[in-house]
């Protein structure tokens, strides 16, 4: 594991995730973005990902923020 450690964070650089929550919601974020760098808001679907939804924040980004 390539990580990158602070006093209060440790950051996997490789994304190597220990919970399965977290590698289930890369492997769908891959999936959907495809060979974009993200996925847009109308890729995510929360119906297909209902079982991570209690461990997910949504954030949509307002015009001139």
């Amino acid at each position: 594991m390539s990580a990158d450690v602070d006093n209060v964070f440790v950051k996997d650089l490789d994304l190597n995730f220990a919970r399965k929550e977290l590698v289930e919601f890369l492997a769908y974020w891959n999936a959907k973005r495809g060979a974009r760098r993200f996925p847009s808001r109308a890729d995510i679907a929360p119906r297909e990902i209902q079982s991570l939804l209690p461990w997910l924040h949504m954030h949509d980004v307002a015009d001139k923020g």
